[in-house]
């Protein structure tokens, strides 16, 4: 299982969630027959008792005969799918992986894997075609990392398996500190009869036996330890950077205890990172995300604003929580800070869990935690090299996951979670072992009642297991569909197939999952885009037969028409449901006995928007907290919703989805366009305001389309009210001569802006010469850049401005002297300038010839 587990992209692929449940019922099903013939007495952990009571808790807050804790319980019985695959491993684990015969294969199988991620990693990497492992599609974004949608949750993986190398590196330092403390304590002839001369050679002695001691097999395990902890690094994922110096350095701390030549594997690995990082050029990047650590900047900035946003939630359900799974659902009921995107985990496992499961869940979190930390002092203290070494190598995972697990939820990935439940069972289940307990009580022959107690448990998780694989199928089959239609909407409708394997996988869902939201939600989806792709066919087809009407009659053969007109695939982008609710709105408002013959027309308001219609409605009387819903229905409302009050309900909807998600910009945008369709040009304006306030995302989309607002709301609202942006979105989108008018304005605007800002003379000046020169009055311009180049507050930019100013009003030799300075002033656009003054040259005696 580790080594397969971080392949299928990540662990996300289809049914990889449902096939770890089964694979967990099935070392269930062997750990739970150990249990009944094993004779040993094998100690019961307390997470025996703890595990089972978190799980049993999560199923109450979704169950509860009195009305259930958890705001949306099919989010929780989704959820508890994966906790029971995590606890069904680690309680097999502990069970199977606790004799030495079994643990250094588990360990090589996390080295190997480790390894195999880090190299894919880097590689993928320096080579990336913007798919993961060259042949994945992302469709929803992200910052992969081997075969890793988001960097953080590949870090994550390997800080786990870097416990396989660090292992036996540990049992080599543990194994030779003990022969060297013998030697010592007996005496070294060889070396020198005194007692002064064996102190002076005796860390000579440690070095020389370590490295003579090592055999090929150590030195793969180094190549391994140092390619994982450079992989971390190469992902540039900052947390994770962090969390494997902390994991380390406890691991090699622990090490040191032993042997304190273990520095030299920390130096050696460092150097080895730190080459590993050179020789791919790759330093400067990786130096950058460090430095970056310290800094609030864009990305960490949010996550911080979001924790100190989200304590009235943690507040609320601090003691029994929200329910598992529903961090998603409940924080924007209490979420007051606009962000780009939306949050659906809190980036913290331990604040999610607090939120989630309340104390009880918290406390299960810490005692389970507590004995993974007691399972590694109790290793620590035997007097066998391979137990010490694991001991070593549990503490470098445990704490970077314990670290890692502040700034990510990587653990909720599957990868993540099986490799965690099985390394960690191992460590648990070896501390329990009668070799490993301190009083060393003899074995009597007997079974204990913890055997039993052991069986109960795990044939328990087993039948659960095994009920639960068909729902755990019906989840997946969602994200199935979810892909599907995702991959026909990026390539605009070229295949109906994909609607109909996406509507397939959701009817199986809906008969295993008749509470879910999404299953309906996404049929409705199908619906829209079978009418958008309908729609698509039948303009293009009537574009075709236009087209070849029109060739035949030119006398055009088929291949010269093919050749003159080839097809067009802009017409998907005419048929989405917001170009619809445009024409509605201004039907509306134009003819209004047009638009309701139009609400009845089928041709209008196809079967297919009906359907969805209905999947939509269906969706939210089984979830009203999801945005995406309240948004379709805002766009439907123009066409089924009921005649009276119909944009109020649209309205009411809009806000409804702008509560779920504030200030996502995606949503903003969107929404913006709604209300400026519907006439509300004010909540438009300020929702498209937002949106330029948090994000350049849609700024161009907002320049082109917010010329439709009234020009007071557009200029002054909308966009940016500090002159820098506008002149930078002057030159950027109004250059074009249809834009001269609009230009104008904002060019107007910016100066009225310039007049009544705090700037100082000069700053104004150089606005103003920026402003005059945009507006392409070149005399204007050239007066405010003498004002500005005589105060001495010369920019080779601006000088060059005005160099071409100068040569619009005709004085070329001006004009060739500025440029002449500025080739002085910026030798890296030399040649770029030297182009410049030849072509003036040449402008300047065309007109003198004319002349």
């Amino acid at each position: 299982m580790i080594l397969a587990a971080p392949w299928p992209i990540g662990g996300n692929y289809l049914y990889v969630r449902t096939v770890v449940l089964l694979l967990a019922a099935v070392l269930g099903g062997m750990a739970a027959l150990s249990c009944l013939v094993e004779r040993k007495k094998f100690r019961t952990s307390m997470v025996w008792f703890v595990l089972p009571l978190a799980a049993g808790y999560a199923i109450y807050q979704s169950l509860s005969l009195s009305g259930p804790i958890s705001v949306y319980p099919s989010a929780s019985r989704a959820q508890l799918y994966v906790l029971g695959s995590a606890i069904g491993l680690f309680l097999s684990s502990i069970v199977l992986f606790r004799e030495r015969s079994t643990v250094e294969p588990l360990l090589i199988c996390a080295g190997v894997t480790g390894f195999a991620v880090a190299f894919v990693g880097i590689v993928q990497n320096l080579g990336w075609n913007g798919k993961i492992l060259w042949v994945y599609e992302l469709l929803y974004g992200g910052v992969p990392f081997g075969p890793f949608v988001n960097k953080n949750n590949g870090a994550g993986f390997l800080i786990l398996v870097l416990a396989g190398p660090l292992y036996f590196l540990a049992k080599q330092f543990m194994a030779n500190a003990k022969q060297n403390e013998f030697e010592y304590a007996a005496g070294d002839v060889s070396l020198s009869s005194s007692h002064r001369a064996r102190e002076k050679f005796r860390p000579v002695l440690a070095l020389s036996r370590f490295l003579a001691n090592l055999e090929a097999k150590h030195l793969y395990c180094l190549t391994g330890l140092i390619a994982i902890v450079a992989g971390v690094f190469l992902s540039f994922s900052r947390g994770g950077s962090v969390s494997v110096v902390a994991g380390l350095s406890t691991g090699l701390l622990l090490l040191m205890l032993a042997n304190r030549w273990a520095v030299v594997l920390a130096a050696i690995v460092i150097a080895s990172c730190i080459g590993t990082a050179m020789w791919v050029e790759q330093a400067d990047a990786v130096s950058q995300s460090l430095a970056s650590i310290a800094e609030a900047d864009e990305d960490s900035a949010p996550r911080l604003m979001h924790w100190k946003d989200a304590t009235s939630y943690y507040k609320a359900h601090w003691l029994l929580g929200s329910g598992l799974g529903t961090y998603r659902y409940e924080y924007p009921v209490f979420q007051q800070q606009a962000f780009r995107g939306k949050f659906a985990h809190a980036e913290n496992v331990y604040l999610e869990t607090l939120a989630e499961l309340g104390m009880p869940g918290m406390a299960a979190l810490g005692l389970t935690l507590l004995t993974l930390l007691y399972s590694i002092w109790l290793l620590f203290r035997q007097p066998r090299s391979a137990d010490r070494a694991l001991a070593v190598a549990g503490a470098a995972s445990i704490v970077g996951l314990m670290a890692a697990s502040c700034l990510d939820f990587g653990i909720y990935q599957p990868a993540n979670f099986v490799v965690a439940a099985i390394l960690f069972g191992c460590i648990v289940g070896r501390a329990s072992h009668p070799e490993c307990r301190l009083d060393r009580a003899g074995n009597d022959g007997r079974k204990s009642l913890g055997n039993y107690y052991r069986f109960g448990v795990l044939l328990i998780l087993i039948l659960t297991s095994a009920y639960s694989a068909f729902p755990s199928a019906a989840i997946e089959s969602v994200q199935y569909a979810k892909r599907q239609i995702g991959l026909h909407v990026k390539y605009k409708g070229d295949s109906a197939h994909r609607l109909d394997r996406a509507e397939k996988a959701l009817l199986f869902s809906e008969k295993f999952l008749p509470e879910d939201w999404e299953t309906q939600y996404l049929l409705g989806q199908c619906e829209v885009f079978r009418h958008r792709q309908k729609l698509t066919e039948e303009v293009v087809n009537e574009m075709d037969i236009a087209i070849r009407q029109q060739g035949a009659e030119a006398g055009m053969s088929e291949e010269e028409i093919e050749e003159q007109f080839p097809p067009r695939s802009d017409f998907w982008m005419t048929t989405s449901l917001i170009n619809l609710h445009r024409v509605m709105r201004i039907t509306e408002a134009q003819n209004p006995t047009e638009f309701r013959s139009m609400r009845g027309d089928p041709t209008v308001v196809t079967p297919e928007l009906q359907k969805a219609w209905v999947h939509f409605n269906e969706a939210l009387s089984r979830c009203d907290r999801s945005e995406r819903i309240h948004f379709r229905l805002a766009q439907l409302t123009v066409l089924l919703g009921p005649e009276e009050g119909n944009r109020e309900v649209e309205s009411k909807h809009v806000r409804d989805a702008l509560e779920m998600a504030k200030g996502y910009t995606g949503l903003s945008y969107d929404a913006g366009l709604l209300c400026m369709h519907s006439g509300n040009f004010e909540q438009a304006a300020e929702l498209w305001a937002g949106c330029l306030s948090r994000s350049r995302q849609y700024e161009g989309r907002i320049v082109q389309f917010g010329v439709g607002l009234p020009a007071k709301l557009y200029f002054e609202t909308v966009l940016p009210q500090n002159p820098q942006d506008l002149l930078r979105l002057s030159k950027q989108y109004f250059s074009a001569p249809e834009q001269k008018v609009p230009n104008q304005l904002l060019l107007v605007h910016t100066r009225r802006l310039i007049k009544s800002s705090n700037l100082d003379d000069v700053q104004k000046s150089v606005l103003n010469a920026q402003a005059w020169f945009l507006a392409k009055d070149f005399e204007k311009a050239c007066k405010e850049f003498e004002v500005v180049l005589a105060s001495n507050a010369d920019r080779p930019e601006w000088r060059l401005d005005y160099a071409k100013s100068l040569a619009e009003i005709g004085r070329y030799d001006d004009s060739i002297k500025e440029m002449k300075i500025c080739q002085l002033e910026q030798p890296e656009a030399a040649i770029k300038i030297s182009r410049l003054v030849e072509r003036l040259k040449r402008e300047r005696l065309r007109r003198q010839n004319s002349e």
